[in-house]
Protein backbone atom coordinates (compact mmCIF):
# COMPACT_ATOMS: atom_id res chain seq x y z
CA UNK A 1 0.00 0.00 0.00
CA UNK A 2 2.53 2.24 0.74
CA UNK A 3 5.43 1.45 -2.18
CA UNK A 4 1.68 1.48 -4.43
CA UNK A 5 0.88 5.29 -2.98
CA UNK A 6 5.02 6.37 -3.48
CA UNK A 7 4.80 5.04 -6.97
CA UNK A 8 1.10 6.80 -7.72
CA UNK A 9 2.80 9.92 -6.74
CA UNK A 10 6.31 9.37 -8.42
CA UNK A 11 3.96 8.21 -11.83
CA UNK A 12 2.18 11.86 -11.34
CA UNK A 13 5.41 13.81 -10.94
CA UNK A 14 6.79 11.79 -13.95
CA UNK A 15 4.17 12.84 -16.39
CA UNK A 16 3.81 16.46 -15.10
CA UNK A 17 7.74 16.63 -15.44
CA UNK A 18 8.41 13.85 -18.57
CA UNK A 19 11.75 15.68 -19.03
CA UNK A 20 12.87 14.46 -15.71
CA UNK A 21 12.50 10.78 -16.92
CA UNK A 22 15.77 8.52 -16.79
CA UNK A 23 16.73 5.52 -15.79
CA UNK A 24 19.07 6.19 -13.33
CA UNK A 25 16.28 7.81 -11.56
CA UNK A 26 14.02 5.92 -11.74
CA UNK A 27 16.20 3.41 -10.38
CA UNK A 28 17.32 5.07 -7.40
CA UNK A 29 13.99 5.59 -7.21
CA UNK A 30 12.35 2.18 -6.52
CA UNK A 31 15.59 1.49 -4.17
CA UNK A 32 14.84 4.73 -2.19
CA UNK A 33 10.63 3.37 -1.90
CA UNK A 34 11.96 0.17 -0.63
CA UNK A 35 14.52 1.60 1.69
CA UNK A 36 11.42 4.12 3.41
CA UNK A 37 9.67 0.78 3.82
CA UNK A 38 11.90 -1.62 5.41
CA UNK A 39 13.90 1.40 7.55
CA UNK A 40 10.46 3.54 7.94
CA UNK A 41 8.50 0.24 9.32
CA UNK A 42 11.98 -0.28 12.19
CA UNK A 43 9.51 1.37 14.78
CA UNK A 44 6.34 -1.29 13.78
CA UNK A 45 8.52 -4.14 13.85
CA UNK A 46 10.08 -3.68 17.04
CA UNK A 47 6.67 -2.59 19.05
CA UNK A 48 4.85 -5.77 17.40
CA UNK A 49 8.06 -7.88 18.85
CA UNK A 50 7.49 -6.93 21.97
CA UNK A 51 3.77 -7.17 22.33
CA UNK A 52 3.90 -10.34 20.79
CA UNK A 53 6.26 -11.87 22.63
CA UNK A 54 4.33 -10.68 25.62
CA UNK A 55 1.12 -12.21 24.46
CA UNK A 56 3.40 -15.99 24.28
CA UNK A 57 4.91 -15.34 27.76
CA UNK A 58 1.16 -14.91 29.54
CA UNK A 59 -0.41 -17.04 26.92
CA UNK A 60 2.26 -20.42 28.18
CA UNK A 61 1.43 -19.15 31.80
CA UNK A 62 -2.03 -19.47 31.65
CA UNK A 63 -2.69 -22.21 29.03
CA UNK A 64 0.83 -24.23 29.03
CA UNK A 65 3.58 -24.20 26.51
CA UNK A 66 2.34 -25.64 22.96
CA UNK A 67 3.94 -24.51 19.76
CA UNK A 68 1.27 -22.64 18.69
CA UNK A 69 1.24 -20.34 22.11
CA UNK A 70 5.07 -19.93 20.91
CA UNK A 71 4.49 -19.05 17.26
CA UNK A 72 5.39 -15.18 17.68
CA UNK A 73 8.29 -15.42 19.81
CA UNK A 74 9.52 -17.23 16.63
CA UNK A 75 8.10 -14.64 14.30
CA UNK A 76 9.51 -11.70 16.36
CA UNK A 77 13.39 -13.20 16.42
CA UNK A 78 12.68 -13.52 12.62
CA UNK A 79 11.97 -10.25 12.12
CA UNK A 80 14.31 -8.50 13.50
CA UNK A 81 17.07 -11.00 12.23
CA UNK A 82 15.74 -10.18 8.94
CA UNK A 83 16.19 -6.39 9.57
CA UNK A 84 19.77 -6.83 10.73
CA UNK A 85 20.57 -8.90 8.06
CA UNK A 86 18.75 -6.08 5.68
CA UNK A 87 21.63 -3.53 7.39
CA UNK A 88 24.27 -6.23 6.77
CA UNK A 89 23.10 -6.82 3.18
CA UNK A 90 23.45 -3.06 2.29
CA UNK A 91 26.46 -2.36 4.48
CA UNK A 92 28.80 -4.70 2.25
CA UNK A 93 26.82 -3.63 -1.02
CA UNK A 94 25.21 -7.12 -1.86
CA UNK A 95 22.65 -4.74 -3.95
CA UNK A 96 21.06 -7.68 -5.43
CA UNK A 97 20.24 -9.42 -2.56
CA UNK A 98 19.63 -6.23 -0.43
CA UNK A 99 16.82 -5.24 -2.96
CA UNK A 100 14.72 -9.14 -2.77
CA UNK A 101 14.95 -9.09 0.54
CA UNK A 102 13.65 -6.29 0.85
CA UNK A 103 10.83 -6.43 -1.22
CA UNK A 104 9.88 -10.06 0.52
CA UNK A 105 10.43 -8.00 3.84
CA UNK A 106 7.89 -5.27 2.93
CA UNK A 107 5.23 -7.74 1.34
CA UNK A 108 4.77 -9.79 4.30
CA UNK A 109 5.09 -6.96 6.36
CA UNK A 110 1.95 -5.09 4.33
CA UNK A 111 0.48 -8.40 4.88
CA UNK A 112 0.56 -8.46 8.49
CA UNK A 113 -0.46 -5.09 9.03
CA UNK A 114 -3.48 -6.08 6.38
CA UNK A 115 -4.66 -8.76 8.28
CA UNK A 116 -4.40 -7.15 11.22
CA UNK A 117 -6.79 -3.50 10.30
CA UNK A 118 -9.29 -6.42 8.62
CA UNK A 119 -9.40 -8.36 11.81
CA UNK A 120 -10.29 -5.46 13.83
CA UNK A 121 -12.47 -4.48 11.31
CA UNK A 122 -14.29 -7.74 11.37
CA UNK A 123 -14.49 -8.27 14.94
CA UNK A 124 -16.23 -4.87 15.70
CA UNK A 125 -18.88 -6.15 13.19
CA UNK A 126 -22.42 -6.91 14.28
CA UNK A 127 -24.70 -8.68 11.68
CA UNK A 128 -27.89 -7.55 10.72
CA UNK A 129 -31.29 -8.89 12.64
CA UNK A 130 -32.99 -10.81 9.95
CA UNK A 131 -30.80 -14.24 10.27
CA UNK A 132 -32.06 -17.58 9.70
CA UNK A 133 -29.53 -19.57 10.44
CA UNK A 134 -27.00 -18.97 13.49
CA UNK A 135 -23.53 -21.28 13.03
CA UNK A 136 -20.95 -21.87 16.09
CA UNK A 137 -17.61 -22.71 15.06
CA UNK A 138 -16.38 -25.11 17.43
CA UNK A 139 -12.93 -25.31 19.02
CA UNK A 140 -12.24 -28.01 21.57
CA UNK A 141 -14.49 -29.18 24.53
CA UNK A 142 -13.21 -30.91 27.83
CA UNK A 143 -12.66 -34.52 28.52
CA UNK A 144 -16.11 -35.03 30.55
CA UNK A 145 -18.16 -32.96 27.63
CA UNK A 146 -18.64 -29.57 28.79
CA UNK A 147 -17.45 -26.28 26.72
CA UNK A 148 -14.54 -24.74 27.54
CA UNK A 149 -14.31 -20.90 28.35
CA UNK A 150 -13.93 -20.24 24.96
CA UNK A 151 -16.46 -22.02 22.92
CA UNK A 152 -18.56 -21.08 25.54
CA UNK A 153 -18.02 -17.53 25.12
CA UNK A 154 -19.22 -18.42 21.08
CA UNK A 155 -22.19 -19.96 21.97
CA UNK A 156 -23.34 -17.49 24.57
CA UNK A 157 -22.52 -14.59 21.56
CA UNK A 158 -24.49 -16.41 19.48
CA UNK A 159 -27.57 -16.58 22.32
CA UNK A 160 -27.33 -13.11 23.12
CA UNK A 161 -27.58 -11.76 19.31
CA UNK A 162 -30.98 -14.73 18.79
CA UNK A 163 -33.01 -12.74 21.38
CA UNK A 164 -31.81 -9.58 20.30
CA UNK A 165 -33.09 -10.65 17.20
CA UNK A 166 -36.35 -12.02 18.59
CA UNK A 167 -36.93 -9.14 20.46
CA UNK A 168 -36.16 -6.54 17.45
CA UNK A 169 -37.82 -8.19 14.44
CA UNK A 170 -39.92 -11.89 16.11
CA UNK A 171 -37.58 -13.16 13.67
CA UNK A 172 -36.43 -16.63 14.90
CA UNK A 173 -33.23 -18.49 14.25
CA UNK A 174 -31.69 -21.84 13.88
CA UNK A 175 -29.19 -22.36 15.87
CA UNK A 176 -26.15 -24.56 13.88
CA UNK A 177 -23.36 -25.75 16.30
CA UNK A 178 -20.44 -26.67 14.51
CA UNK A 179 -17.66 -29.28 15.24
CA UNK A 180 -16.72 -33.19 14.78
CA UNK A 181 -15.66 -35.41 17.73
CA UNK A 182 -11.69 -35.35 18.60
CA UNK A 183 -9.96 -38.48 19.69
CA UNK A 184 -10.19 -37.47 23.41
CA UNK A 185 -13.58 -36.30 23.54
CA UNK A 186 -16.40 -38.23 24.21
CA UNK A 187 -19.15 -36.82 22.30
CA UNK A 188 -19.21 -34.26 19.23
CA UNK A 189 -18.38 -30.34 19.96
CA UNK A 190 -21.58 -29.83 17.72
CA UNK A 191 -23.34 -32.12 20.23
CA UNK A 192 -21.64 -30.44 23.67
CA UNK A 193 -22.84 -27.18 22.27
CA UNK A 194 -25.98 -28.40 21.60
CA UNK A 195 -26.37 -29.82 25.35
CA UNK A 196 -25.35 -26.18 26.52
CA UNK A 197 -27.91 -24.03 24.01
CA UNK A 198 -30.91 -26.74 25.60
CA UNK A 199 -29.72 -25.81 29.16
CA UNK A 200 -29.59 -22.33 28.35
CA UNK A 201 -33.09 -22.68 27.51
CA UNK A 202 -33.23 -23.09 23.63
CA UNK A 203 -36.03 -25.30 22.14
CA UNK A 204 -34.24 -28.24 20.88
CA UNK A 205 -36.71 -28.12 17.82
CA UNK A 206 -34.34 -24.87 16.65
CA UNK A 207 -31.09 -26.58 17.26
CA UNK A 208 -29.33 -28.31 13.91
CA UNK A 209 -25.80 -29.77 15.14
CA UNK A 210 -22.92 -30.37 12.81
CA UNK A 211 -21.16 -33.31 13.83
CA UNK A 212 -18.52 -34.52 11.38
CA UNK A 213 -16.24 -31.32 11.15
CA UNK A 214 -12.32 -31.35 12.15
CA UNK A 215 -11.23 -27.83 10.46
CA UNK A 216 -13.04 -24.70 10.75
CA UNK A 217 -13.32 -25.00 6.84
CA UNK A 218 -15.21 -28.07 7.48
CA UNK A 219 -17.24 -26.45 9.85
CA UNK A 220 -18.95 -24.01 7.32
CA UNK A 221 -19.55 -26.39 4.36
CA UNK A 222 -21.07 -29.24 6.18
CA UNK A 223 -23.09 -26.75 8.17
CA UNK A 224 -24.14 -25.25 4.51
CA UNK A 225 -24.89 -28.85 3.31
CA UNK A 226 -26.74 -29.46 6.84
CA UNK A 227 -28.90 -26.53 5.71
CA UNK A 228 -29.96 -27.36 2.24
CA UNK A 229 -29.73 -25.56 -0.89
CA UNK A 230 -32.18 -22.85 0.60
CA UNK A 231 -30.65 -19.32 -1.91
CA UNK A 232 -32.73 -17.13 0.47
CA UNK A 233 -31.10 -17.96 3.48
CA UNK A 234 -29.57 -15.65 5.71
CA UNK A 235 -26.70 -16.91 7.93
CA UNK A 236 -24.65 -15.38 10.69
CA UNK A 237 -21.55 -17.55 11.93
CA UNK A 238 -20.17 -17.11 15.48
CA UNK A 239 -16.54 -17.27 16.46
CA UNK A 240 -14.07 -15.68 18.44
CA UNK A 241 -13.39 -11.85 18.06
CA UNK A 242 -10.07 -12.20 16.15
CA UNK A 243 -11.00 -14.99 14.28
CA UNK A 244 -13.94 -13.60 12.51
CA UNK A 245 -12.05 -12.07 9.29
CA UNK A 246 -10.79 -15.77 8.55
CA UNK A 247 -13.90 -17.12 9.03
CA UNK A 248 -15.11 -14.89 6.57
CA UNK A 249 -12.77 -16.21 4.00
CA UNK A 250 -13.62 -19.58 4.82
CA UNK A 251 -17.33 -19.11 4.61
CA UNK A 252 -17.48 -17.83 1.45
CA UNK A 253 -14.53 -20.62 0.32
CA UNK A 254 -17.51 -23.03 1.61
CA UNK A 255 -20.39 -21.70 -0.85
CA UNK A 256 -21.98 -19.59 2.05
CA UNK A 257 -22.47 -16.30 0.35
CA UNK A 258 -22.84 -12.37 2.29
CA UNK A 259 -22.48 -14.50 5.13
CA UNK A 260 -22.12 -12.17 8.81
CA UNK A 261 -19.71 -12.79 11.13
CA UNK A 262 -19.67 -11.80 15.12
CA UNK A 263 -16.85 -12.14 17.60
CA UNK A 264 -17.37 -13.58 21.17
CA UNK A 265 -14.35 -11.37 23.16
CA UNK A 266 -11.23 -12.97 24.22
CA UNK A 267 -8.40 -11.60 26.75
CA UNK A 268 -6.75 -8.76 25.55
CA UNK A 269 -3.12 -10.50 26.02
CA UNK A 270 -4.44 -12.70 23.16
CA UNK A 271 -4.83 -10.39 20.52
CA UNK A 272 -0.92 -10.24 18.85
CA UNK A 273 -0.03 -13.58 19.01
CA UNK A 274 -4.15 -14.56 17.21
CA UNK A 275 -2.50 -11.95 14.40
CA UNK A 276 0.18 -14.13 13.41
CA UNK A 277 -1.73 -17.12 13.93
CA UNK A 278 -4.57 -15.73 11.55
CA UNK A 279 -2.10 -14.73 9.01
CA UNK A 280 -0.33 -17.97 9.07
CA UNK A 281 -3.80 -19.97 8.37
CA UNK A 282 -4.29 -17.22 5.38
CA UNK A 283 -1.08 -17.90 3.99
CA UNK A 284 -1.42 -21.86 4.49
CA UNK A 285 -5.04 -21.62 3.04
CA UNK A 286 -3.89 -19.96 -0.17
CA UNK A 287 -0.20 -21.08 -0.95
CA UNK A 288 -0.41 -21.11 -5.01
CA UNK A 289 -1.69 -18.09 -4.70
CA UNK A 290 1.41 -16.85 -2.48
CA UNK A 291 3.50 -18.69 -4.68
CA UNK A 292 3.01 -17.14 -7.79
CA UNK A 293 2.84 -13.21 -5.64
CA UNK A 294 6.42 -14.58 -4.18
CA UNK A 295 7.52 -15.65 -7.92
CA UNK A 296 6.45 -12.44 -9.85
CA UNK A 297 8.26 -10.41 -6.79
CA UNK A 298 11.75 -12.07 -7.22
CA UNK A 299 11.31 -11.79 -11.24
CA UNK A 300 10.85 -8.32 -10.79
CA UNK A 301 13.47 -7.72 -8.75
CA UNK A 302 15.63 -9.40 -11.24
CA UNK A 303 14.79 -7.75 -14.04
CA UNK A 304 15.03 -4.64 -12.28
CA UNK A 305 18.16 -5.21 -11.20
CA UNK A 306 19.61 -6.42 -15.11
CA UNK A 307 17.35 -3.14 -16.56
CA UNK A 308 19.05 -1.07 -14.03
CA UNK A 309 22.48 -2.78 -13.68
CA UNK A 310 22.09 -3.44 -9.76
CA UNK A 311 23.66 -6.62 -10.12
Amino acid sequence: MILGLLFTVFSAYVIINYQWYDIQRIRSFVIMSMEFLVWGSIPFVIIFAVAVTFSNVMLIRHEGFRAANALGIGISVVMLIGIAGLWILGKFGQLNLHLLFSALFGFFECLLLGTMICGLIAAKHKPMYDKDYLIINGCGIRKDGTLFPLLKGRVDKAIEFYHAQLAKTGKKAVFVPSGGQGSDEIISEGEAMKCYLMERGIPEEQILPETKSATTLENMRFSNELIGEDKEKKIAFFTTNYHVFRVGILANQAGIKNAEGMGSKTKWYFWPNAFIRELAGIFLGHPKSFFVILVCIAVFVALLGKIYHVY
